[in-house]
């Protein structure tokens, strides 16, 4: 049901059938601004600014927009920035669930040498490999002081989350030094368009910002951002404080091409029922947003949803700041990476004038060689370098018959040659308050063609409500906030 609805894209595929059969993907949004300062003095200057930014959710592509899909004006929001790596989504500050194995925090940050290939094993790929993801070993050289840090590493990387290895020593400088040796090191070659670097995280999932953040385990991403390693089907990751006096929430593997994690309750029964109240008075007719070579089809050939974008009047209320506040700590991307929801509608094919209400096979990211004419879109996605990282997918009801999500390629799978067929590779059952996260991006940055997904019609008499929350590389389309780093 999700697809790239809310700016343009369509499958990536060398072949022309490929790209002919998916090359809708929706429509999107670009940001205008306009600051307004007014100051007032009396006494004792007193300066209040107000600062507000239009979005305007029309798409740099020639296809047709609609009214509804226009935002409102929103006030500027900023996100605290962390001074180390550390959450800062207000109340919310979550952890994996150490195994019994792991060291305490208390010993963690000791300098002392340590057995790599133990230290390493949980973050390594039984099968296949996550390219662009590196977990590092550091062992200090030498004999280190309490409190102290090494001088100077001995380093071991997994390349790709596999056994194959590489060493080296690490003179202690700063990121940038790190960074520079690193990249020579692992021979990391550039990307086409304007790339944002490889960072570290810890094994908590933060972002490195200094020096000081660094520990005896480091995994290293090529694209930038933070990706669950998925490590073999059915492998699961324990988050606890993710909402304050829940259970704790399991992301499991339900796929490793692509990467795809399935979470049961994270979003409540309410929070669904309050998203469909809301969006039901505003749907209209789902648009796609055309690659050069479909210009003027209609959208209906590709996708016959309803959908809803939700502006900024609704996005700042208690419910959905909740649930987005969640989203960037589940998936420890900023929240100025993310769009606005955009709520889904698909209606039983009596109730859709006969038609199966569905959206074919196709991919969120954009492949900007499938839209090579329109220069406004190359130069807002950084000419390749700016793309939607993940898809976090929201079930808002619960359908018994069809209505899955359905990833043809899963497995590694051919391109398919009916982008409607539902029923190759993995689906994933509808059921209300769960989310399906998938990668649209590999850990190096590039698009994962493999996250081909198509958005599969209700079989029965039940109409199925779902969400689109994409979450991308850098400071998505339309986001007014500040970006932590």
């Amino acid at each position: 049901v999700h697809g790239d609805t809310s700016l343009m894209a369509g499958p990536k595929t060398k072949s022309p059938a490929a790209a002919a059969a998916a090359a809708a993907t929706s429509k999107g949004k670009k940001s205008s601004s306009a600051n307004v300062a007014i100051g007032v003095s009396v006494g004792i200057i007193v300066v209040v600014v107000a600062l507000f930014i239009q979005s305007q959710r029309s798409g740099p592509t020639a296809s047709s927009s609609t009214s509804s899909g226009k935002p409102a004006p929103v006030p500027i929001r900023k996100a605290t920035k962390p001074a180390s790596a550390t959450a800062s989504n207000g109340d919310i500050v979550s952890t994996i669930v150490a195994p019994a194995h792991w060291e305490s925090d208390e010993t963690w940050k000791t300098w002392a040498p340590r057995n790599c290939e133990e230290l390493a094993a949980d973050w390594l790929y039984k099968m296949h490999e996550m390219k662009g993801y590196h977990v590092f070993c550091l062992n200090p050289k030498g004999e280190v002081e309490p409190g102290k840090f090494p001088e100077e590493f001995a380093v071991k990387v997994y390349r790709h989350g596999r056994n194959s290895t590489v060493s080296f020593d690490l003179p202690l400088s700063s990121l940038k030094a790190i960074h520079t040796r690193v990249t020579a090191e692992l021979n990391i070659k550039p990307l086409p368009g304007i790339r944002q670097p490889w960072a570290f995280f810890n094994r908590q999932g933060r972002r490195v910002l200094s020096v000081a953040d660094l520990e005896p385990l480091m995994l290293m991403y090529e694209g930038g951002q933070w990706l669950w390693p998925g490590i073999e089907i059915g492998h699961t990751w324990r988050i606890k404080n993710m909402i304050p006096g829940a259970d704790d929430l399991v992301l499991e593997t339900m796929e490793l091409i692509p990467l795809v994690f399935e979470v049961k309750n994270f979003l409540s029964n309410d929070e669904c029922d309050e998203i469909i109240k809301v969006a039901t008075p505003h749907f209209f007719t789902s648009q796609v947003a055309h690659q050069d070579k479909d210009v003027g089809k209609p959208s209906a050939e590709w996708r016959t949803s309803s959908q809803w974008w939700y502006d900024s009047k609704y996005e700042t209320k208690p419910v959905m700041d909740f649930i987005q506040r969640r989203v960037a700590e589940i998936t420890r991307v900023s929240r100025s990476h993310q769009e606005s929801p955009q709520c889904l509608r698909y209606l039983p094919t009596a109730q859709n004038n006969g038609v199966p209400s569905r959206y074919v096979a196709h991919l969120d990211s954009f492949d900007l060689r499938f839209y090579d004419s329109q220069e406004d879109m190359k130069r807002e996605y950084d000419y390749g370098g700016k793309n939607r990282l993940e898809t976090v997918f929201w079930y808002l009801s619960t359908v018994n018959e069809g209505g899955h999500t359905n990833f043809p390629r899963a497995g590694g799978g051919p391109q398919p040659t009916n982008f409607s067929d539902c029923s190759k590779g993995l689906s994933v059952k509808p059921e209300k308050s769960k989310v399906v996260i998938f990668y649209n991006l590999l850990a190096n940055g590039e698009i994962d063609e493999y996250s081909l997904h198509a958005g599969c019609p209700p079989l029965g008499d039940e109409t199925k409500y779902s969400a689109n929350f994409w979450v991308w590389n850098k400071p998505a389309p339309g986001n007014h906030f500040q970006p932590e780093y």
